[in-house]
Parts: C-alpha cells; structure tokens; sequence
C-alpha cells in the first residue's frame, strides 16, 4: 500500500455506509450532521415559505399573500447571512446553533405577521420544526437510513441463522399461542373491538420488546468491546479500508468509546435486532394466517362471534376447502405474531442458548466495527488523513 494514500475519507464513509458514523473521529454535529441535511432544510424552508395561507385571504389576496411570504423568507435569509458575518449568497460550510433557530422560527415569525398576529398557527410551526430538526438529527446524525439498509442486507445475507431461530422458537410459540389463536373469546374481540385499540395494544407490545432489546444491546457490545493484542485488531478488519495496515507502534490500550459512539453502536445493534425480530412476527403472522385460512372458516367465525354477516377479504376454494381470510383473520394473527416476536425479544436478553446462536454473527459485525475504530484511532494523520506506514 502506498504510504501517502489517505486512508481517513475512505475509513469514514466506510462508517456512514455501515450505520456507525459516531465512531468517525471528531464527528461534530455542525460540519457533519447539519451540513449533511442542508439541501433537504433549505427545501423545507422554501415550502414553508409558499404555505402561510390561512381562510382569511381569498381571491387575489392569496397571491399578494405569496409573493409577501416568499419575499419575507428571502430577505429574512439575506439579513441573517449579513449579521452572521456571511455574505448575502454565501453558502454554508457551517450549521450551528443559531441557524437551526432561524430555521425554527423564521416560518413561523413569517405567518405570525401575515396571519394578522394569531399566535396559534405560529406555535404549530415552531414545535413542527423542532421535531423535523430532532427527527433530522437521528436519521442523518446516527446514519439510520445506511443503518437500517445494513442491517436488512446483513439479515439477507445470514437468512439461515434467522430461520434457525424461528425453527428454535416455534415450538415454544406454538405451545404459548395456539391456544390462544383457537379460542374464542380472542375472535369476539377481534370483531367487537376497533382499530385504534388494537393499534394501541401492539404499540405496547412493540415498546416493551424495543425495550428488552435495548437493554441486550448494551450486552452486546460489553461482551465484544476488548481486544486482547493489535493482532486481535487487525484479523478482524479484513473487509474494511484499513486492510494491510500496518501493526501500530502505540500499545493496545482499553476501549476509549464516546458516549455518542456507544450509542450508536447500541442503536446500531437495536436495529439489527429488530430487524430479525420482525422477520420472525411475521413468520409466525403468516402460519397463523394459513392456519386460520383452512380451519376458521365461515360457519366456526359466526359461531364464535355471533355475527350475521362475515366480511371476507379473501377467499379460495382448493378441493374441499373453502379458504378465508377475514378483518379477523389479521387482527388475531397480528395480535400472535407481536406477542412471538416480544417472546423472541425477552429470549435475546435472558435466554443464553439464544444467545449463543443468533447473537454471534451479529455481535461479530459490531466488532469489526469497534476493531476498525481502534485501528482508525491509532494509525498516524499525514496532511488531512490517516496514512498507512506500510512500505
């Protein structure tokens, strides 16, 4: 490897495209996050900007109305640029505390004044923007969109361990759901009980599983954080930009995490948990489904519901079968498959078999990743980036 090649560029988009961009050396929100997400703010902005209508203006009003807002967010932008020290048209190298309040609350001082002084719509603006600021943040600042097509990519590629975990579960699934899918009473809720309750009682399901998922992510990383020698180190950066990097000539010291790299790394493995999780609600989703497809048919639902009418949103006859697959249908097998995957969830944190199965080959991902972050960190900086002393 050529000794002046800059391996630092390299090595951190290799952290942005794996969902770990907080292992990135001096990774400052202002230069790395905000900038990062400028093109999509600016265009928020200047749809705000066309958008303080209200029913007070009608007709031609509407027009005077746009081109006054338009022209406000406009000269707002010009002014700011000019007490920020910029020029009017200068582009922004950096993103810090007192843009993103412009970008809070310019709109909403732009429809306060054109909204003939209701405080009301103002407020919405304001506490609509700052939850696009906090929700921009987690997206591009903890890479969750590289992170998610990461962690969906590295479930495809190790299909086989999840359904190794799904044929280690379904026994105990089964034990622990058939009997409820085939009761009763489970049906009469399904009918008489409405969207919005069923939409609440899985959110819950799905809070406490992310819950126990989070707390096995910490594990996770406890488990996988140290490194015994640089050898340890360079065995595992084989497919990352620092492969052939020399041995360096600094000793192996402890783990020296950030707070914001841990979490990361900890959301990172959420993620990656989640994904399989799901995978395998859905599994047991789509057995249930057939199940109930061949055996709840027409006659067992108006028994058991004591409707007159059963609205089907599917049906097929095979032979003698007559296959259904009603609003029923999906609410029960929905309402399993969430409780299988909390199941598979609480199996993650307390079940060390599981552990030593499924958690293996993503716990081997995370460590490569603190591995290159470790190499990364100790390799010399030659000009603007990290070089290689291979010679």
């Amino acid at each position: 490897m050529n000794p002046s090649n800059d391996l630092r560029p390299a090595t951190e988009r290799w952290f942005v495209k794996r969902g770990v961009p907080h292992l990135i050396a001096d990774y400052e929100p202002s230069t790395r996050v905000w900038t990062r997400a400028k093109p999509f703010l600016v265009g928020v902005l200047v749809l705000e900007a066309m958008l303080p209508f209200s029913d007070r203006y009608t007709g031609a009003s509407q027009g005077l109305v746009f081109v006054a807002s338009v022209g406000m967010m406009l000269a707002a932008v010009l002014t700011f640029n000019r007490l920020r020290g910029r020029r009017m048209f200068d582009a922004l190298d950096e993103v810090e505390l007192p843009e993103l309040a412009f970008f809070a609350f310019a709109p909403a001082a732009i429809v306060f004044i054109l909204d003939t002084a209701r405080i009301a719509p103002a407020l919405r603006y304001v506490a609509a923007n700052l939850g696009l600021l906090f929700l921009v943040y987690l997206v591009v600042g903890f890479g969750l969109l590289p992170m998610i097509r990461w962690s969906i990519g590295n479930m495809v590629h190790h299909l086989q361990a999840v359904f190794r975990l799904f044929a280690r579960t379904l026994p105990v699934l089964l034990v622990l759901t058939v009997f409820m899918f085939i009761n009763a009473e489970i049906w009469q809720v399904a009918h008489l009980v409405g969207p919005p309750a069923f939409a609440i009682v899985g959110g819950l399901v799905v809070l406490i599983g992310l819950g126990f998922l989070w707390l096995s992510s910490d594990e996770v990383i406890d488990e996988i954080d140290e490194f015994e020698s640089w050898n340890d180190v360079l065995s595992m950066v084989s497919d990352s930009p620092l492969r052939g990097a020399s041995r360096p000539s600094s000793e192996l010291t402890s783990s020296k995490l950030t707070r914001s790299g841990r979490l990361n790394l900890r959301i990172l493995v959420l993620v990656s948990l989640t994904t399989q999780v799901v995978l395998v609600g859905l599994l047991v989703v789509g057995f249930y489904l057939v199940l109930g497809a061949i055996f709840i048919n027409r006659e067992v639902l108006q028994l058991w519901t004591e409707a007159t009418d059963v609205v089907a949103l599917a049906s097929h006859r095979v032979g003698g079968l007559n296959l259904l697959i009603t609003r029923e249908h999906l609410r029960v097998a929905g309402l399993v498959g969430a409780l299988s995957g909390l199941n598979a969830a609480v199996s993650a944190l307390t079940d060390q078999a599981y552990r030593e199965t499924f958690l293996a080959e993503l716990a081997a991902e995370v460590r490569e990743n603190l591995a290159v972050e470790r190499l990364y960190g100790a390799l010399p900086v030659s000009g603007s980036g990290l070089t290689d002393k291979t010679s």
